[in-house]
């Protein structure tokens, strides 16, 4: 029986046998360059042949063997062999296995099975080519996980972000964490600022009794992730000197802790913690855990923000509800009272007092007290003595947290359970008066600066209050004065008003005045232009006809005076043309022919109409007319007689060089524009080239004209509803142009 594959040769020749042909060395030669590795198998899935790279990959004794043997070392074939398929099918087959390599590791492969044929066309063995892709595939792996991960970090950043309030945030920055770190468990640590504590508000699948009291900033690792701003990975949490023995009890083994804040501003720790060993914290985990604290520094900061506002907006409500509360009234007793409990209210303490130095007997008394038994308003204590008498004496305010431990407690005070107080002096007219106090007596509460603030506001009030009672007299005396003088003013006021109606009467009416002789010099500028224009016409006929020599003959210095007098008439009749044009438009006398206009043809005519002012003074105008222009709705011949003005004026301040006249439209309006190599303009010139008699400098009156021509330009584009403008650098030339909108 003599083997082939499935193909025949270029010439029809039968292929040779497979015996021989794998025998040879071309065949050996050939496959041995080949870097996947290629091996044939039998029926029975034996190897009866393998290339150099198919032995390197699975054992150089690979030939005769079973493949599943080697391949998967399995004891039977895998139910998706690809050879087993192909020479079941009779078609080439194509899918990945994994499978072990020489040195007993997992090797991903792409697969390529087809069936090698004998010459009666019955299947005698296969052929597979296998490709190593396991590094493609792990790089997959990877990348997928990766995504995995980066669209979870996505979602907690999310999640975080959007809670409003810090406690809910602490809660899911900790349970994410844990799961997507697979940590046993977690907690948070909060740096409290102020005092230098840390807490732990926060933990996730720890045990339920666990209690984990407040310890000084620097305490426990937590402490020393947030003094260093680095983070620290532990396995054996236990045997490091810095361990809290309530986590170590908890069976806390590894620890990974990362930093919690904004810059350089530490907000607390993200402790991820494991249970006997269970797991070993990575690099990986290590990144992970920073950008998912980074995430949830900025909502905690977020939330403080937040929650500072509302506090401030709080604590503002409550100054107002005590602003009013004590300005109504003037029985002192009563004000004393409303002050007392609106500032334990306001500061979130327990009780209040309000202390009132009795200066004749050198002593402090407690006439007002909020939440306190009552018999502590019959305590007295000698001037500058205690907390009050202390703020009474140097008007400076003062916090104690422990007050059951201060030298200078009162021990009615100590035995009604007060634990911290803050007091400040009330002042009235700069003399100190009493102090008002608020206290603690059953909660940790401990007292701060702001508090110190708020509470100086709500003495500043009781101040201005107590001080009412006493000026009550004064101010009603004074009140009838003020009531006096606002009536005096109210009487100015009103002849400053009336004063100011009548002078904006004569404003208006002088205003009006200058229209109407706005409107007259421009009616006066149009008849005497017209009536100028008669004798011009005259003159600049007569002229000619005596330059043609219908009169006789010249000699030369008549004709040279002659063509003088012809071109300055010339020259005046324009001047007086564009006066009668500004004069007509600014009195409204110019009406406009709209029609549907060829755009590309105006330019042409506005061109011709000027090369040869242009020849004579040695300069070439080019322009270009791009194909497909739609209509424009113009009065045809003031845009052509707005482009000659803009071409004159290029010509007149152009020396040498070219100028270009360009065309161009958008959805909604045609731009037409005359760009120059002339002197150009400062800047600041720029808007006033536009005004009327305006020359760009006085030494620039050589040139010719008055000043008019851009002017009239500018009205003309107006009345069509568009806009003109110039572009332009010192020494660089110029470019002035207008648009046209379509409506």
């Amino acid at each position: 029986m003599v083997l082939t594959t499935e193909y025949k040769t270029g010439d029809g020749k039968e292929a040779l046998p497979i015996d021989e042909f794998t025998s040879g060395d071309l065949f050996e030669a050939i496959l041995g360059t080949i870097g996947d590795g290629i091996s044939v198998q039998d029926r029975d899935l034996r190897v009866i042949y393998a290339n150099e790279a198919h032995r390197k990959m699975f054992g150089e004794d690979i030939v005769g063997k079973l493949c599943y043997r080697v391949y998967e070392r399995r004891a039977r074939p895998c139910p998706d062999c690809p050879v087993l398929a192909a020479m079941r099918t009779g078609e080439t087959v194509r899918n990945i296995q994994h499978g072990i390599d020489r040195d007993d590791n997992v090797v991903v492969a792409d697969i390529s099975a087809s069936p090698i044929f004998d010459a009666s066309g019955e299947v005698v063995a296969g052929v597979e080519v296998v490709r190593d892709v396991t590094a493609d595939f792990q790089a997959r792996q990877e990348l997928s996980g990766m995504t995995a991960k980066l669209k979870r970090l996505a979602a907690i950043a999310q999640e975080i972000s959007s809670g409003m309030e810090i406690g809910e945030i602490l809660e899911h920055l900790v349970r994410n964490a844990v799961q997507i770190i697979g940590a046993d468990a977690g907690t948070v640590a909060i740096l409290d600022e102020k005092r230098r504590m840390i807490s732990y508000p926060y933990h996730y699948n720890m045990p339920e009794d666990l209690q984990v009291v407040e310890v000084p900033e620097g305490t426990g690792i937590a402490g020393l992730v947030i003094s260093s701003g680095e983070p620290v990975m532990l396995d054996d949490y236990g045997s490091h000197e810095a361990h809290l023995e309530s986590f170590r009890k908890a069976g806390v083994v590894g620890i990974l802790a990362v930093p919690l804040a904004i810059g350089p501003h530490a907000l607390g720790a993200l402790g991820l913690f494991s249970n006997k060993g269970s797991k070993r914290f990575s690099e990986g985990d290590r990144e992970t855990a920073m950008m998912i604290a980074d995430q949830a520094a900025v909502a905690i900061d977020n939330a403080r923000l937040l929650e500072k506002t509302r506090e401030g907006l709080r604590v503002q409500r409550e100054l107002n509800k005590v602003a009013a509360s004590i300005s109504s009234g003037l029985d002192l007793g009563k004000v004393l009272s409303h002050v007392a409990r609106h500032a334990a209210e306001v500061v979130g303490a327990e009780a209040a007092m309000v202390a009132l130095l009795d200066e004749e007997r050198g002593q402090v008394t407690f006439p007002i007290a909020y939440n306190l038994p009552a018999h502590l308003k019959e305590v007295t204590t000698p001037a500058g003595r205690g907390l009050a008498g202390a703020a009474i004496a140097s008007g400076r305010p003062g916090i104690v947290n422990d007050y059951q431990g201060y030298e200078d407690s009162n021990p009615e005070f100590v035995e009604a359970g007060v634990r911290a107080v803050a007091t400040v002096p009330l002042q009235v007219s700069g003399r100190c008066v009493g102090a008002i106090g608020v206290m603690d007596i059953t909660s940790d509460r401990q007292f701060n600066s702001e508090d110190i603030e708020v509470l100086s506001t709500i003495s500043r009030q009781a101040a201005v209050a107590v001080d009412n009672a006493r000026l009550y007299e004064e101010v009603s005396r004074a009140a009838e004065k003020l009531e006096l003088r606002v009536k005096e003013r109210t009487e100015a006021l009103s002849r400053m008003y009336e004063e100011s109606r009548r002078k904006s009467r004569e404003l208006e009416e002088a205003n009006l005045r200058l229209k109407e002789v706005d409107q007259l010099k421009s009616e006066f500028l149009a008849n005497m232009s017209h009536e100028l224009r008669t004798p011009l016409n005259s003159i600049i006929g007569f002229s000619k006809l005596i330059i043609d020599g219908l009169d006789g003959s010249l000699n030369s210095e008549q004709r040279r005076d002659l063509e003088i007098v012809y071109s300055s008439g010339q020259a005046l009749t324009r001047l007086i043309d564009d006066l009668l044009n500004l004069a007509k438009i600014e009195a409204g006398r110019v009406a406009l022919d709209i029609r549907e206009e060829d755009p590309g043809k105006i330019v042409e005519e506005a061109v011709t109409a000027c090369r040869t002012l242009a020849r004579d003074k040695g300069l070439e105008i080019k322009y270009g007319i791009p194909g497909g222009l739609r209509p424009v709705r113009v009065d045809a011949a003031r845009i052509r007689q707005v482009i000659r003005y803009l071409i004159e004026n290029a010509v007149k301040f152009t020396e040498e060089g070219t100028i270009r006249v360009s065309i161009e439209q958008s959805t909604r309006k045609t731009v037409f524009a005359v760009a120059d190599t002339g002197i150009g303009l400062e800047a600041d010139q720029i808007e006033a080239v536009f005004e009327r008699f305006h020359q760009v400098e006085p030494g620039m009156a050589e040139k010719g004209g008055m000043g008019l021509g851009l002017a009239i330009s500018k009205r003309l584009v107006e009345m069509h509803g568009g806009v003109i403008m110039a572009e332009s650098r010192l020494g660089q030339g110029s470019v002035f142009s207008f648009s046209i909108p379509d409506s």
